[in-house]
């Protein structure tokens, strides 16, 4: 009788797989089309299973893209409408190293009057 990971194998082995330099150097870059494209042209030529992680890698990209939709401009111009005195200088140190970013503001009945300022709440996993 087949054992439980011959019947359902593990869809997540080809992450194990390394990605070619010029691709991993794009997607940290955060040049995600460009990555996308150099993943299709590899993709000729590939064999499982660095095959199955660019497809995989593709996916991954497309999801980004949809979880994250702002560009850095966008999420600070954003940003800077709760946070007015916000610098970009902080704003490149906030999101460097952090996961979550979080951040509210304590009003109090008169709206006009906001109680100190506001307040971001950082933490990693």
């Amino acid at each position: 009788m087949p054992s439980y990971s011959q019947k359902c194998p593990n869809i997540l082995l080809p992450l194990k797989e390394k990605l070619p330099t010029e691709i991993g150097s794009l997607i940290s870059e955060g040049k995600a089309e460009e990555a996308k494209k150099l993943i299709l042209a590899y993709l000729q030529d590939s064999s499982p299973p660095l095959r199955e992680r660019l497809e995989i890698e593709i996916e991954r990209l497309n999801r980004l893209g949809y979880e994250y939709p702002f560009s850095f401009d966008e999420a600070f111009r954003a940003l800077r409408k709760d946070i007015w005195d916000l610098r970009e200088e902080e704003f490149h140190e906030l999101i460097k190293g952090v996961h979550r970013l979080h951040y509210s503001r304590r009003v109090s009945e008169d709206p006009q009057e906001v109680q100190g300022k506001h307040v971001l709440a950082l933490w990693r996993p």
